[in-house]
């Protein structure tokens, strides 16, 4: 409880093995990219952050092998998790892992794709440009009204369109949400 309890004058540390770890149950299931370990003095030199859905099966979303110490950021693809672990490898000092706090950090979604259309009718093909508000996003589309996805057209902008056309556009971002299909 004290890793998790917002108080940097607590500490959570572990018996003095290499193979130990602090689990982190969030109650149910959220899509996660981050954690942040604040360590005291006894960090990990090399550990691995896993996740799971049951508690079970575990998969390492990131796997540290030059731990400082002190405050450390590990970001990683977004994944779906309701628990999550600092599984320790190799201790920097002899003494046991020991964190401050460890938080566990929700996973930001892409904004949805907007079309810039001039409003009208059109005699000749038409410049459709795609953005989104989330910077360094990649933009996906299709033009026969089917679903985009990570394999679709790549938008490099623009794209001219000459007839009754259904266009489609998704964002992605790595270590984000995909945006919603436009």
């Amino acid at each position: 409880k004290y890793a998790v309890d917002g108080d940097n004058g607590t500490r959570w540390s572990s018996n003095f093995v290499d193979d130990a770890w602090l689990l982190v149950d969030l109650g149910k299931a959220y899509t996660i990219n981050k954690v942040v370990l604040n360590w005291e003095g006894a960090y990990g030199k090399a550990y691995k952050i896993q996740t799971s859905t049951d508690g079970k099966n575990w998969t390492t979303v990131k796997n540290v092998t030059d731990g400082k110490g002190g405050e450390e950021t590990i970001t990683f693809d977004a994944t779906k998790a309701r628990y999550v672990r600092m599984q320790g490898v190799e201790r920097a000092l002899p003494y046991g892992y020991s964190l401050w706090e460890m938080g566990v950090y929700e996973a930001a979604k892409v904004e949805t794709p907007i079309f810039s259309i001039p409003s009208g009718t059109y005699s000749k093909a038409l410049n459709v440009n795609i953005s989104s508000n989330t910077k360094g996003v990649e933009i996906r589309y299709t033009t026969d009204g089917s679903t985009p996805n990570e394999k679709s057209n790549l938008y490099v902008p623009s794209i001219k369109i000459s007839k009754n056309t259904t266009l489609k556009a998704i964002a992605y971002r790595k270590g984000m949400i995909d945006s919603p299909v436009a």
